[in-house]
C-alpha cells in the first residue's frame, strides 16, 4: 500500500498544485493589468515560510511618488495610506525617486518636525512560499471594500468581471495547450494483435494454469482475440463455465484450460490477468493540426460537463461527485501510467475546475460575478459590502463541510477497495 499511497500523494500535488496555481495566476496577472493593488502571491498555504521576495510598491507624500525598493528600506509596522509619517529618499541618475527612511508618526504626540501625511500607499506584492505544499492563492486589497483606493471593490464593473472570470479562463487555455501538447508528442495506441498478459493476480485461475507474464493470447474457444476488450467479452459471457486459451509464450504454443470466476475480487477480472495489445503505432499531428484537435478536444468537454450538470439538476443521471480522496488516487495511477495519462488528467480537471468555479455559488468566482450581475441590473447600484462578505462567507462554510463530507465517502470507498471513479 506504501508505493501506492506515495505515487498518490506525488500525483494530487503535481495536479492540484498546477491547477490552482494556473487560476490564481489568471487572478493575479489580470488583476496587475487593471491596477488594482495584489498584496500577496503565495506558492502553497499558510502557514508562511519565507518571502521569496517583493516587488517594488510606491507611496505618495507631498505630492511626490517614491518608490519602494524593499532592499533598501525597510517599511515599519502601520504604514498605510493616511498616516503621518517622516521620510527620506534619493534621486538616481535617471530621475527616480526611492524612498530610503521612513517612520510613522504618533498623530497624538506634539507637531512633529517636517512630518507629513502619506496621499497614497502600496506596499508592493509579496511572494511567498508556505507551509502546505500545494496550490496557491492571491490577495487582493479590499475584495469587498471600495473605500480602499487600489482595492478590487473600488474599480469598475468590467475590470472585476476580467479579474474574477481570469482564474477560469486561464484553466481553459491550460487544458487548450495540454491537450494540443497530447496531439503533438502522440501516444501510443494498440492495434489489432493477440493480447499480451502483463500481470497475473496470487491464487486467480489464470496463475494456477499456469499462465506467464508476457504470454501472447491468440484464442479462446477457438475464436480469435484481437483486443483486450475482445478478451473481456467472451470471458465474461463464460464465467463459471472452463475455457480453452491457445497460448504464444517465445516460440512455443500452449493449450491451457481454466475457469473464469463469477465473483472476483475487487479490482481482479475472471481470470485475474491485466492484459493489453501486444503491437503498437505512435500516433501523433503536427502542430498545425494538433492546436486546432486541442481547441476542438476542450470545446467538446466544456459542452459535455455543461450538459451533464443540466441533466444532473433534471434529475436524468444521478450525480457523480468525488472530492480531493478520489482525485489523489486516479493521480497515482495516472503517474504510474507515464507523462501522458498525467497530463490528460491535468487537462481533464482544469476544464473541470474552470467549469465548477464559474457555477454561481457564493464564494466562487461564479457567485461573485452573481453580485455582479445583480449590480448591473440594479443600474450600478452596489449590494451593501459587508452584506457580500457575509453571504460569500457562508458559502465558503457550506462547501467546506460538503467537500469534508464527500471527502469522507471517497475514504470510505478508498477502504473498501471500490473502484476510483464510483
Amino acid at each position: 500500500m506504501f508505493p501506492t499511497l506515495m505515487t498518490s500523494i506525488v500525483g494530487f500535488l503535481i495536479v492540484f498544485g498546477v491547477l490552482v496555481l494556473v487560476h490564481e495566476f489568471g487572478h493575479f496577472i489580470v488583476a496587475k493589468l487593471t491596477g488594482v493593488t495584489v498584496e500577496e502571491f503565495a506558492f502553497g498555504y499558510p502557514p508562511r515560510l519565507l518571502t521569496l521576495w517583493r516587488g517594488r510598491g510606491f507611496l505618495v507624500a507631498d505630492r511626490t511618488k517614491l518608490i519602494i525598493d524593499h532592499r533598501r528600506v525597510r517599511l515599519p509596522e502601520g504604514l498605510r495610506a493616511g498616516a503621518l509619517v517622516r521620510y527620506s529618499y534619493e534621486t538616481d541618475n535617471k530621475g527616480r525617486r526611492f524612498l530610503t527612511d521612513i517612520e510613522v508618526v504618533d498623530p497624538k504626540a506634539p507637531p512633529a518636525e517636517r512630518a507629513t501625511h502619506v496621499e497614497e500607499f502600496e506596499a508592493g506584492t509579496r511572494y511567498a512560499l508556505n507551509a502546505i505544499p500545494f496550490g496557491g492563492y492571491v490577495k487582493m486589497l479590499g475584495e469587498e471594500d471600495p473605500s480602499a483606493p487600489g482595492s478590487l471593490a473600488s474599480k469598475g464593473w468590467l475590470a472585476r468581471f476580467g479579474v474574477l472570470t481570469a482564474g477560469s479562463l486561464m484553466n481553459l487555455l491550460l487544458a487548450i495547450l495540454l491537450f494540443s501538447a497530447i496531439y503533438l508528442v502522440g501516444w501510443d495506441e494498440g492495434l489489432p494483435s493477440p493480447v499480451r498478459v502483463q500481470a497475473v493476480s496470487a491464487g486467480s485461475p489464470a496463475e494456477r494454469a499456469g499462465i506467464q507474464v508476457n504470454d501472447l493470447v491468440l484464442s479462446i474457444d477457438g475464436m480469435p482475440v484481437q483486443s483486450p476488450f475482445e478478451l473481456v467479452e467472451k470471458t465474461r459471457s463464460r464465467e463459471g463455465l472452463p475455457v480453452t486459451l491457445y497460448i504464444q509464450r517465445g516460440e512455443e504454443y500452449l493449450t491451457i484450460r481454466l475457469t473464469p470466476r463469477e465473483h472476483p475480487p475487487q479490482n481482479e477480472g475472471a481470470m485475474g490477468v491485466q492484459i493489453t495489445y501486444s503491437v503498437f503505432q505512435r500516433v501523433h499531428y503536427p502542430v498545425w493540426q494538433a492546436i486546432p484537435l486541442g481547441i476542438q478536444t476542450t470545446g467538446l468537454m466544456v459542452l459535455g460537463m455543461i450538459q451533464g450538470i443540466i441533466w444532473m439538476i433534471q434529475g436524468i443521471i444521478a450525480p457523480d461527485i468525488s472530492g480531493p480522496i478520489t482525485i489523489a488516487r486516479v493521480a497515482g495511477e495516472a503517474v504510474s501510467s507515464g507523462p501522458v495519462s498525467l497530463v490528460n488528467l491535468i487537462a481533464f480537471l482544469s476544464v473541470n475546475l474552470c467549469i465548477l468555479n464559474l457555477v454561481p455559488f457564493p464564494g466562487l468566482d461564479g457567485g461573485r460575478l452573481l453580485f455582479l450581475v445583480i449590480e448591473a441590473l440594479r443600474g450600478g447600484r452596489r449590494i451593501a459590502p459587508e452584506r457580500e462578505g457575509l453571504v460569500h462567507l457562508i458559502g465558503i462554510v457550506i462547501l467546506l463541510g460538503f467537500m469534508i463530507l464527500v471527502s469522507y465517502y471517497d475514504i470510505l470507498r478508498w477502504i473498501s477497495g471500490q473502484p476510483v471513479m464510483p
